[in-house]
């Protein structure tokens, strides 16, 4: 009998543009798919529930989350449920009932323009829609509200792909696993925003009986700062999967010429810690030695001083970004801190030189096969740019070895035979 898994997840379950949590989750999906893990995923809806896969799919494609889930009303309807609350001595009685359970199997027949749009979605057998159910955990958090119940009897892992403030109901022996990409939100935000990031935390952790890193420096780190929580729950390293779709996109030729100016591609969110404005900085100076595109929803004026040589494209499709990387000499990843780094991976499997940030992080992934910079430093930037804009065949060796590594440690290959172990210890065999 094939295991029974329920995926909470934001970054799957709304119409949230795509970012390193969802192709996280993506891969993992591929991997169960493949061992017959029959997955269910928990879906905000709107208010109606929708009637059919084909609706709640268009509605995860094309949905907005402004525009069709936080809505103003039923923001207010919560609130004013908070304000009741505050009269009580039980608060937890305002949402002590589980919810109606729905269950929408997910099989179309044949392939659909959806599929193509989000591929990973075609890796699920069935959606549990409820209505406001992510927008109500974050607001219910943020206020020091009971967190929102599901009912996953019936399954035998639920499996949360990030910090949620959430209490599933499970069966006895059921396992909740919880994935800790990295710990980052706990030094970089304050205020409100920290407040409701550590009931998310708390409430995740306190309802896990696994763990899932997806990275040892992340486990390493996680083990230091909380030796309690490190002792109580086993854990597990379970780093990103390399998306089928992507592995087969990288490996198709394309008769997309490279540009007479070498080309640098760099795949990046608008956060500080993404250190874009030294990337932008050491590219200033090479105007006619070099271009760089920057691929994610970065706005161009955030850097007013980027020069003509670097173009911001924002978040753009699985295709394009498949091209931009044939295309490119190189793929530059700046960052200061990171829990994996999925760019890398990327990168190398497009068979590209990866210079990067001289992270333990980043030498867990590439070993001593990327080329490395101090990421404080705009001229140690240069000097490795310079160095690959030169003489990008001298790399040549450097990069199979890495593309290599990448698939050996992360290609859906492996990634396979490493959750068929964890399945098979959960089951105690």
């Amino acid at each position: 009998m094939s295991k029974r898994l329920l995926l909470i997840s934001e970054s799957v379950g709304t119409p949230t543009p795509a970012r390193g949590i969802l192709n996280y989750s993506a891969g993992l999906l591929a991997c169960c798919k493949r061992l017959g893990v029959e997955t269910t995923l928990l879906v905000e809806t709107q208010q109606a529930a929708p009637s059919s896969p084909d609706e709640i799919i268009r509605f995860l494609v094309e949905g907005t989350v402004d525009g069709a889930i936080r809505h103003r009303p039923h923001w207010k309807h919560l609130y004013v449920k908070y304000v009741q609350s505050r009269r009580q001595r039980d608060r937890s009685a305002v949402f002590s009932r589980l919810p109606v359970r729905k269950l929408v199997p997910a099989a179309t027949p044949g392939p659909t323009e959806m599929d193509k749009a989000a591929p990973h979605l075609a890796w699920i057998d069935a959606f549990m829609p409820v209505a406001g159910f992510y927008s109500d955990s974050t607001l219910r958090a943020s206020y020091d509200l009971p967190p929102p119940t599901v009912d996953a009897r019936g399954f035998d892992i639920v499996l949360m792909d990030a910090f949620h403030y959430v209490q599933p109901v499970t069966d006895q022996g059921a396992q909740v696993v919880l994935v800790i990409h990295d710990l980052i939100p706990l030094d970089e935000l304050s205020g409100r925003y920290r407040f409701t990031f550590d009931q998310k935390f708390r409430t995740a952790l306190d309802q896990a009986t696994e763990l899932m890193f997806v990275s040892a420096a992340t486990r390493d780190e996680f083990n230091s700062r909380f030796p309690d929580h490190a002792a109580r729950l086993p854990a597990s390293l379970f780093p990103p999967v390399i998306r089928p779709d992507l592995q087969s996109a990288a490996q198709t030729a394309s008769a997309t010429p490279k540009p007479e100016r070498p080309r640098f591609v760099s795949i990046l969110s608008n956060e500080p810690r993404k250190n874009i404005a030294l990337l932008v900085e050491a590219f200033a100076g090479m105007a006619d030695r070099a271009e760089l595109v920057i691929i994610g929803n970065v706005p161009a004026s955030n850097f007013p001083r980027a020069g003509s040589n670097v173009r911001f494209v924002g978040q753009i499709t699985d295709d394009h970004k498949a091209e931009l990387l044939r295309s490119a000499s190189a793929l530059v990843f700046p960052s200061l801190s990171e829990g994996f780094g999925i760019p890398i991976v990327e990168g190398a499997l497009f068979g590209l030189p990866v210079i990067c940030s001289d992270l333990p992080v980043f030498r867990e992934i590439a070993g001593d096969l990327a080329i490395f910079f101090d990421p404080r430093s705009v001229a140690d930037l240069v000097r490795r740019l310079d160095e690959v804009a030169s003489s990008p065949a001298r790399f040549g060796q450097q990069t199979a070895a890495l593309r290599d590594r990448c698939v050996a440690r992360y290609g859906v290959e492996a990634a396979t035979a490493r959750l068929t172990k964890l399945l098979a210890l959960r089951q105690g065999d």
